[in-house]
């Protein structure tokens, strides 16, 4: 299996994502059958389960995707590909220097007015009365309401929780599937890191099924990519997604609403926080650490 070429090995991890996630997907329902006792419907169209079975049926499964989803498929791969050398491939290894932390999450929080630019001009490219629209609105407003269902607790434990499934496991698992695995892969493949790093982010974006926030996924994933090829590690990029996803469940926490506070990219909040992220790319990139 050493010997196989970078194109069989894309192909093959993408066939272990595809057949770890249908059973992610069959775990999850039994395993979330048999705790909460009830079967539980999430899909666009239908109305939305509420209560407290309907929540930690659809927290169950979620955790369930990560866990089996993405998790089952980076273990099978690395039984097959790892070797010796599979650690530092994979990028596991602390990063060798301790700005490349708070760098990464700088960058994250800093970065808001370039989503909120990107998601107007993703809402421009989709027009209103195209199929496209007709069949993303729907999914759109579907997931929102999921995700509002995930969020609406109250008390410390749940809201802990709530963290763990919506920041945490994303954080780790996906990180560990797109850049500790396909990234390289993608980039060894391409000859060129920025066009593995973007063909990643496309595809780490595609497979999240949100249309209107297509590009936004695109720019995080981008950041994700440049922070584990400059750090030479994953775990910087794992505390900015981290970071990334909890501070939109603190907002929502906060406004009661998953929408971002505006900061519009042209005023003057808006510049300031661009000109720290261009800031903090450039000091990410001077960090000089391995890559690969």
């Amino acid at each position: 299996m050493q010997s196989l070429p970078t194109f069989s090995r894309v192909l093959i991890f993408a066939g272990l994502v595809l057949i770890f996630s249908a059973l992610s997907a069959f775990l999850g329902q039994f395993i979330a059958t048999q705790i909460t006792g009830s079967t539980f419907t999430f899909a666009p169209g239908t109305p939305l389960p509420s209560g407290r079975g309907a929540w930690s049926y659809l927290n169950i499964t979620l955790s369930a995707s990560q866990i089996v989803g993405f998790g089952g498929a980076v273990w099978t791969y690395l039984k097959f590909f790892g070797g010796p050398a599979a650690r530092p491939n994979l990028h596991w290894q602390a990063p060798s220097h301790w700005l490349s932390w708070p760098l990464a999450a700088t960058a994250v929080l800093t970065i808001a007015p370039l989503l909120l630019w990107s998601y107007n001009l993703n809402a421009s490219l989709i027009p209103e009365d195209g199929a496209l629209a007709s069949f993303a609105l729907p999914l759109e407003a579907f997931l929102e309401q999921m995700t509002g269902l995930m969020l609406s607790v109250d008390g410390t434990g749940d809201r802990l929780l709530m963290l763990v499934v919506v920041a945490l496991l994303p954080a780790i698992f996906e990180e560990l599937a797109f850049r500790g695995i396909l990234q390289p892969l993608l980039i060894k493949l391409a000859g060129r890191a920025w066009l593995g790093i973007l063909i990643t982010s496309l595809i780490f974006s595609f497979i999240h099924f949100q249309f209107y926030g297509f590009l936004p996924r695109v720019l995080l994933g981008l950041l994700f990519g440049f922070i584990v090829w400059k750090t030479g590690s994953l775990w910087p990029a794992i505390l900015a997604h981290f970071v990334n996803n909890a501070f939109a469940a603190l907002t929502f926490w906060t406004t009661g609403t998953l929408d971002s506070p505006e900061l519009p990219l042209l005023s003057l909040t808006g510049l300031a926080l661009t000109a720290a992220f261009i800031a903090t790319l450039l000091a990410l990139s001077r960090l000089n650490t391995n890559r690969a």
